[in-house]
């Protein structure tokens, strides 16, 4: 069971929009934090990792109430819907050491999680440390 299970589309959508103006709002503070944590510097952070992470937030949350299903054209005597649903949790994993491994610290969580908040499924996310 989803904790978005009963959440419009449209709800959603307005939700992830409201996050990406809030990264826009505080971006400074999110690239200082970001340089701080590994070292990136905060020009990079500041006009890239964070404004991408923002502009990720907002594109799904324009896609929140469009993805209904389909009919595809079999043939005439038959009739094809798709419908997209949700399905349950989906974990990730995000070891501990990767801001060595990557620029796109940030990237690594909201690349797959928020398709995931989109369509009103829940994410879960560990970050390993040693």
């Amino acid at each position: 069971m989803s904790c978005a299970e009963n959440v419009s589309g449209q709800e959603r959508g307005k939700i992830l929009i409201k996050i990406a103006e809030l990264i826009e709002e505080h971006a400074d503070e999110l690239a200082a934090l970001e340089t701080l944590d590994n070292g990136k510097a905060y020009s990079i952070a500041r006009g890239f990792d964070i404004l991408e992470a923002a502009a990720t937030f907002r594109y799904y949350g324009g896609w929140a109430d469009k993805d209904g299903g389909k009919v595809i054209d079999v043939n005439t005597s038959k009739l094809c819907y798709t419908v997209h649903q949700s399905i349950g949790v989906v974990g990730q994993i995000i070891p501990w050491n990767v801001s060595a491994q990557s620029d796109y610290q940030e990237r690594i969580f909201d690349w797959p999680s928020v398709p995931l908040l989109d369509d009103g499924m829940e994410a879960r996310t560990c970050a390993l440390h040693r």
